[in-house]
């Protein structure tokens, strides 16, 4: 079976977040739970259900060379500790002749298997050979092909004790007993030319292989013999361009997938037609529930139990269990048992949520699931902390200094950077700050007063909004020609409750700029709002502006909460925040 073909059944649903995440606006974490420091997860696999290994690169000083090292887990991957013993074991045989290579790259590992727990395999770019341990990883051996040329392994199959490699060399190599011996399949249709990418077996005789000029072969006996399929284009010619394969992944006799440089194709009569289908759709990023049933191509998944499966990318193991994703981490220490509660936290990009404890910085990859420490910024206490697209941490101090970290908190240099919790970077006030949890909070209850005073004109208008998980709810009353109308109760979505909420901590946190009038009548807007409405807890923030500009209509999805399109056209926090709730109780916001 394709390595990790099993797990592409899976229907992948986006687990909902755990009660514990959403009962505060800051969770309690173990700040004791830090990341290792390595460069990029190469490969996992499970020793036993309770020893899972991963093979990975480390960076070593001061030369800054990679190396690849061994780390355990004895808890299902949600923690890891470096088997130097291990470690040292596979460096002793990673040293490769030099002329096996007709390249300078280093060896490396890229597959990593068990077949029992003291027989395993691990292949990649390792000259003529594979390594094997028979003793569970405390010795390693190098094991030749029978041929000497180099090969770089794209892909490794097994189907029991019988395992298929392919790569560079166009050749096809089997081994029936465990990697212990290796034969060349003589009928292997690749060449050095149309090298083998990818390979995928149902059982220990059925299977397909795809070369990299998009010819597509079928066996019937484990590889002895080859038969040319149908393919969604054409013969590849002699010479020139041809579409080039990458993947190839056998479900059923007569259902597999193709992925290639044509892009991604589907059949269910064994090869005889081929029909374009789009990219899977991932929810990983975006919430709600996703029935994926075509292979993760380029980002195998590897099976780890009966009902657990992982995906590699980059530093980061996706764990999914009975069909759900359950953890996004890097390899992390064990937990210290002790949790304490986030002084504040950012969720602003779904990929990544930031917290931070007094100086102590925390990242989540999964959506407050699970929590890491990153390193402390050198001044405490944190006002706030913000991840740049580019994953760049700045962090702003009470103090009102910024210090930025390009390696995930490891390392700290001060900064120039503006705060990005107002839109243009100005110092906010502590009740303003505190208007910031509106921004993710779960639950929130808010009240806007606003209205115009003086010279005649006295009028005061409300806004009510109540926001949960299940539903949100707007109700109020306002003055049209100085005759109240009652707003009756009116039901929102969660997302349109929470964009409004959005819109308001950008109208009430924008920078001001002068309106360049002067008149008797003031525009005033109060906001009274709790992030925790069973708590007895309220803030209060209160503006005002004089009223001397024409208004324009709020854009509730953009970030300019204000009367024009720039600061020389002027702004005032009580004209934007008067415009917005006025919009919302006449319902006619986006």
């Amino acid at each position: 079976m394709k390595r990790g073909a099993s797990v592409v059944l899976l229907a992948v649903v986006w687990m909902a977040l755990p009660s514990s995440a959403l009962a505060s606006p800051h969770p309690s974490v173990d700040l004791g739970v830090r990341e290792l420091k390595v460069e990029k997860v190469v490969a996992i696999s499970r020793r036993t259900d309770a020893d899972w290994w991963v093979l990975a690169e480390v960076k070593v000083a001061p030369q800054m060379w990679l190396r690849q090292a061994v780390y355990r887990s004895a808890d299902a991957g949600r923690s890891w500790r470096e088997d130097t013993e291990a470690s040292e074991a596979l460096s002793r045989v990673m040293v490769v002749p030099s002329y096996l290579f007709r390249e300078q790259y280093s060896p490396s590992v890229d597959f990593f298997v068990w077949y029992t727990p003291k027989i395993g395999l691990m292949a990649g770019y390792l000259g003529a050979a594979v390594l094997r341990t028979s003793d569970g990883g405390r010795s390693w051996r190098s094991v030749a092909f029978p041929r000497v040329d180099p090969t770089w392994v794209y892909d490794l199959e097994r189907a029991g004790s019988r395992t298929w490699l392919c790569g560079s060399s166009g050749n096809i190599y089997r081994s029936d007993d465990s990697g212990a011996t290796w034969m060349e399949l003589k009928g292997t249709p690749f060449t050095s030319e149309d090298r083998c990418m990818s390979l995928s077996f149902l059982d220990s005789e059925r299977g397909w292989a795809a070369g990299m000029r998009g010819s597509l072969w079928a066996t019937k006996d484990g590889g002895m013999t080859w038969r040319r399929l149908e393919t969604p284009w054409p013969p590849a010619p002699a010479r020139g361009p041809a579409p080039m394969l990458r993947d190839v992944t056998l479900l059923t006799p007569e259902v597999a997938w193709l992925h290639g440089s044509a892009g991604r194709f589907q059949t269910t009569d064994g090869g005889k037609t081929w029909n374009l289908r789009p990219p899977a759709l991932e929810s990983a990023q975006h919430g709600g529930a996703v029935h994926a049933r075509t292979p993760s191509f380029g980002e195998p998944m590897t099976d780890m139990g009966a009902d657990t499966v992982v995906k590699v990318r980059g530093r980061l193991l996706h764990t999914f269990r009975a069909g759900r994703l359950v953890r996004t981490s890097p390899l992390t220490t064990p937990r210290s048992g002790v949790l304490t509660k986030l002084d504040g936290m950012n969720t602003d990009k779904p990929s990544t949520w930031t917290g931070w404890k007094a100086s102590q910085v925390m990242l989540s990859h999964d959506q407050g699931r699970s929590w890491f420490s990153v390193g402390r910024v050198p001044e405490a206490p944190l006002h706030s902390l913000h991840i740049t697209e580019d994953d760049v941490l700045v962090a702003w101090t009470q103090s009102r200094r910024s210090f930025a970290s390009s390696d995930f908190g490891l390392t700290w240099g001060q900064s120039t950077a503006e705060n990005p919790a107002s839109a243009t970077g100005v110092p906010l006030t502590e009740p303003e700050y505190q208007l910031q949890c509106l921004r993710n909070a779960p639950e929130a209850a808010v009240k806007v007063r606003f209205g115009l005073a003086g010279c005649g004109a006295d009028e005061e208008n409300h806004l009510a909004l109540d926001v949960s998980e299940a539903r949100a709810t707007l109700s109020g009353k306002s003055v049209v020609r100085k005759k109240p109308r009652v707003v009756q109760p009116r039901a929102l979505s969660p997302d349109e409750g929470r964009r409004f909420l959005r819109a308001l901590v950008t109208a009430a946190t924008r920078q001001e700029a002068p309106l360049g009038c002067k008149s008797n009548t003031r525009y005033r807007a109060v906001i009274e709002w709790s992030c925790s409405p069973g708590s007895p807890e309220r803030h209060t923030l209160e503006y005002e502006a004089e009223a001397c500009r024409p208004r324009t209509p709020v854009n509730l999805v953009g970030a300019a909460m204000a009367t024009g399109d720039s600061e020389s056209q002027g702004y005032a926090r009580a004209l934007g925040v008067h415009d917005l709730a006025a919009r919302a109780l006449e319902g006619t916001l986006p």
